[in-house]
């Protein structure tokens, strides 16, 4: 489950279509990136979770606008996969705007709002300079906002993202395209199924695993993450979240 918190009745209406068109993607991004954990509507939904958490846990205001721009993203910023994992960020912008019916929905609300849509799917990626966005474009904060999504889209590593069950089912299929094992896609299932929980416990981003070394990579991409947006979020006086991984074995921290 997950709730729109904060936005009008016609914003609610357009995320309808919105999720409906990016679903149609997300099922089958599977095709590009077999191997590795989902990018699919759980991912999605998870973010929407997250926004809401986070901004409550952080005491961030965000505006009707900002937090439908956020929202809207959580369901297109992934569509790019379809086609390419990489640049698929860039990819998922450029699908959006071809599709003139969804492109319209943003338009006709606002005519910022497409724009602004699309510099948070583009900026999600890290090898986008995020600090080339603009401050802000008329009363939203966009570098704030892409920046508060990166690091929404960069928390979403619980083992929730790859369930045990089906790593038993298909770990001995994870090769490359010479039939030889997949290491890298094998790391990252057992990274992911090897983290318990991610809480938000302002100032910290709390990580809850079993074994601090197994989830290592995933963990240090997120501290790396947080560094990339680090001085947007202290330009507008917020926390910078820090990361406190807690471990389940004995002696361990």
């Amino acid at each position: 489950k997950y709730e729109y918190r904060g936005i009008s009745h016609p914003q609610k209406t357009i995320l309808i279509s919105v999720s409906r068109f990016s679903e149609s993607f997300l099922r089958f991004a599977p095709r590009t990136i077999r191997n590795y954990p989902s990018h699919g509507v759980d991912h999605s939904v998870n973010i929407i979770r997250m926004i809401n958490d986070f901004t409550e846990k952080w005491g961030i205001r965000v505006s009707r606008n900002e937090r439908f721009i956020l929202y809207a993203a959580a369901w297109l910023h992934d569509i790019g996969c379809v086609k390419n994992r990489s640049p698929h960020n860039t990819i998922s912008a450029s699908i959006l705007l071809r599709n003139e019916n969804i492109a319209n929905l943003f338009t006709d609300l606002d005519n910022d709002l497409l724009a602004d849509v699309q510099d948070v799917i583009e900026s999600h990626s890290s090898t986008y300079n995020i600090d080339d966005l603009p401050p802000k474009r008329g009363a939203v904060r966009i570098r704030l906002i892409s920046a508060i999504f990166r690091l929404i889209d960069a928390c979403e590593i619980t083992n929730f993202k790859c369930p045990a069950p089906v790593f038993a089912e298909i770990k001995d299929d994870l090769k490359d395209e010479h039939g030889t094992v997949d290491k890298e896609a094998v790391q990252f299932w057992k990274g992911h199924m090897n983290i318990k929980y991610l809480e938000f416990v302002k100032p910290h981003i709390r990580i809850t695993v079993n074994s601090p070394s197994m989830s290592m990579k995933i963990i240090k991409r997120l501290v790396k993450e947080i560094e990339s947006v680090q001085e947007i979020f202290s330009a507008n006086g917020i926390n910078v979240p820090v990361v406190q991984v807690r471990s389940r074995e004995p002696g361990s921290d």
